[in-house]
């Protein structure tokens, strides 16, 4: 009969620790869910300011890609010579490394 008694005994320990267990799963899913909600609304407010920011950039980039294309079409030579050196530099970096 002990060993009924400790068979017994074990199961009750694992029933109240699966009952804590469950008390701490349910209090975890408590503060995701306020943590996610706090995140949300974070993400809500911030949302204005990464659009004036995301129009900024945009602007900016028209704007330096149109002087770029101005400055090609004006003078056509010194961007294929930029363009030129730019690669000649590139092949003595990567020609370096393959002498070591």
């Amino acid at each position: 009969m002990t060993k009924r008694r400790g068979f017994s005994k074990a199961i009750d320990d694992l029933e109240s620790a699966a009952g804590a267990a469950s008390d701490i799963g349910s209090d975890m899913r408590e503060r995701l869910e306020e943590e996610l909600e706090r995140i949300e609304d974070t993400i809500d407010k911030l949302k204005p300011h990464l659009d004036e920011i995301r129009g900024k950039l945009n602007d900016g980039y028209h704007e330096t890609k149109n002087k770029a294309e101005h400055e090609i079409k004006k003078n056509p030579w010194a961007a294929v010579g930029i363009v030129a050196f730019v690669f000649l530099i590139i092949g003595f970096l990567l020609a370096g490394r393959r002498r070591d």
